[in-house]
């Protein structure tokens, strides 16, 4: 006895893989932009701190 797939079904489930993939290729690179956005406002913090440190009585250190 032989089990055999229609055609139907065998696309059927080839484009749901196909789509798994790139829902899932899709969530990295929204979540790698999300984390690259974090990261700048992290520095621009970082940024801002250390030119209020930099400046003593609207003096600048010396470079």
């Amino acid at each position: 006895m032989t089990f055999s797939l229609p055609a139907v079904a065998v696309g059927a489930i080839g484009t749901s893989i196909i789509a798994a993939m790139v829902s899932l290729v899709g969530l990295t690179v929204s979540k790698e932009q999300k984390v690259s956005e974090l990261r700048q406002a992290w520095i621009d913090a970082l940024r801002d701190d250390l030119a209020g440190l930099c400046q003593v009585d609207g003096r600048r250190l010396p470079e």
